[in-house]
This record gives C-alpha cells, sequence and structure tokens, in this order.
C-alpha cells in the first residue's frame, strides 16, 4: 500500500466549500476590497466569516443560502422579466435559531442566473428577515424572483393575478415585506461593520 492509499484510508475529509459559498466568496471579493474571506474548520451555522484586512477584530459572519435557478422551468413570459426564479426550504424556525444562537450577522441569500451568469445576494440580518417574513409567509418554502432591472420580491403563494400585476411593473399590488430590493446586492451593511463604509 502507497503513502497516498494509506492517507485515504485513515484520513477523512471533515468540511468542503459548496457552490453557494464559493459563489458568495467572489462576490465579496469583487464588492469588498478590503477583507479576508474565512472558511469555518467545522459547520456550526457561520458559513463565511469575513475580516477586515488591517483590523482582524473587526469581523462577520455569514449564513449562506443558495439555490440554483429555476427560470429556464418557468413560462416564457417570466424570462422575458426575470433574471432568476430561486427555491428554498426553510422557515422562520430556521431563522429564529441562527438569531437565539447569536451565531450569524447576515444571512447571504444567493442565486445564480443560469441566462445571465450572474450571481445575485440578497445580505440581510436574521432579525429582518423574520420581521418581514412574520407579515405574509405561511409555508416553509420561499420564492426569491430577480427581475431584468434589478428588483427582487419574495413570491411564494402570490396568486396568478398578482404574479401578472408585478410583470405590469404594479408593484403594489403584493404585500410591501415581500419587496426585498433594498437587500439586494447591498453589501453596505456588511462594509459597515467591517468599518469600510467609505470604501466605493
Amino acid at each position: 500500500m502507497t503513502g497516498t492509499q494509506k492517507r485515504g484510508k485513515y484520513m477523512k475529509q471533515f468540511y468542503s466549500i459548496h457552490e453557494g459559498e464559493y459563489l458568495v466568496g467572489l462576490c465579496i471579493n469583487k464588492e469588498i476590497k478590503e477583507c479576508e474571506l474565512w472558511i469555518p474548520a467545522k459547520d456550526k451555522g457561520t458559513d463565511i466569516l469575513v475580516t477586515n484586512k488591517d483590523d482582524y477584530k473587526k469581523s462577520v459572519s455569514l449564513q449562506v443560502k443558495y439555490s440554483k435557478d429555476h427560470l429556464p422551468a418557468n413560462p416564457a413570459v417570466f424570462k422575458k422579466f426575470y433574471r432568476s426564479c430561486g427555491f428554498w426550504n426553510f422557515d422562520q424556525t430556521t431563522i429564529k435559531k441562527s438569531m437565539d444562537k447569536n451565531s450569524v450577522d447576515f444571512w447571504v441569500i444567493a442565486i445564480h442566473s443560469l441566462f445571465q451568469k450572474k450571481t445575485d445576494c440578497i445580505i440581510i440580518t436574521p432579525t429582518d428577515l423574520c420581521k418581514r417574513f412574520s407579515k405574509f409567509k405561511k409555508a416553509d418554502k420561499t420564492y426569491f424572483w430577480v427581475t431584468k432591472d434589478g428588483k427582487c420580491f419574495e413570491a411564494r403563494d402570490i396568486d396568478k393575478s398578482q404574479k401578472k400585476l408585478l410583470m405590469e411593473g404594479k408593484f403594489n399590488s403584493i404585500e410591501p415585506e415581500r419587496d426585498f430590493t433594498n437587500y439586494l446586492n447591498n453589501w453596505k451593511p456588511v462594509k459597515k461593520e467591517l468599518g469600510l463604509s467609505n470604501q466605493k
């Protein structure tokens, strides 16, 4: 038995990065220049730790929730209006756990557009996410739809007439708490926590 075979027999991989974490990491490196990224050796809630490159005492912990793009499976009319449609399976209990344990500063809900080859990220604190969901969310499943002009909505359980109104630009047809546009690709709160709020 060779040395490599012996290591393969007795050593096990204890952690691996998944595609969502990788894509979010690329976004962070692009948006926040003066930072370093760390992947915890054990998964205890934090998926990515971001630190100020010049001051490691300033850090932000992130939990990544990733979905593949389900837009290709939707009707053609959707493809004219949306750039991606994501699907997640988490409820308020999951969010509250990260709040109760104070384990993460932000959730990053990410989806990579299959057609536009772009990763969109919703960056939000667990507290804000829970407050918003409490206003309308009834099911565990979550849909986030991103429009081609950069708007983002949670669309689980909205009816066909509301979907049509959304695509007509009548965004007041749904509860305001479903509008997550202000959180879409907005890394300013993370930069602020890192002491990098003046960074372009």
